[in-house]
């Protein structure tokens, strides 16, 4: 989308983001993906102790155009690696990508804040989580203008002050 061009007062984006003439930038905090899966998917097809054995299961993965599907996480020397398990479900919503990896779907990447309430209710297993994580920076974009509005000064306060405490600062 575009803030500007398209009249928005305030964006929340992850990830790389282009920034350019006219837009103002504020880092809100990072969070880490995981891999998980719920109890019954490992029971029934086993844990995968290392990335190679993705490959080998079943995988539930966001989906959307433009996005590669390929899972991100970092090598012992700080190196990106990708990995591409098989998936046969592609949804373009993170929330339905976790609901299904609960339903038994497969393996799922998402973001950890995503998936805490399900591993915390048992719902979902994390795994591998003696690698490195990969994680993606969360930031707010707004038109540029000579004083901020009040309406987005409160937004970016209020966004500042509660999105990390909901992101999962664990390994990050």
């Amino acid at each position: 989308m575009d803030v500007i061009g398209d009249g928005y007062d305030l964006s929340v984006r992850t990830g790389s983001i282009d920034v350019r003439a006219g837009l103002m930038v504020e880092r809100l905090g990072s969070h880490r993906m995981i891999v998980c899966a719920s109890p019954d998917y490992l029971a029934a097809y086993d844990t995968p102790r290392r990335l190679e054995y993705l490959r080998s299961h079943s995988a539930v993965v966001y989906a959307r155009p433009g996005w590669n599907y390929a899972w991100l996480f970092q090598d012992d020397k700080g190196a990106r690696v990708e990995v591409s398990p098989p998936h046969r479900v592609r949804l373009d919503d993170l929330a339905a990508v976790t609901e299904a990896a609960v339903a038994g779907a497969g393996l799922a990447w998402v973001p950890s804040w995503l998936a805490r309430p399900h591993i915390e209710a048992g719902r979902l297993v994390e795994v591998l989580e003696d690698r490195p994580c990969f994680t993606f920076a969360n930031y707010a974009l707004w038109p540029e203008a000579k004083h901020t509005p009040l309406k987005v000064r409160i937004a970016l306060d209020l966004l500042a002050a509660e999105i990390p405490k909901q992101l999962d600062p664990k390994r990050l």
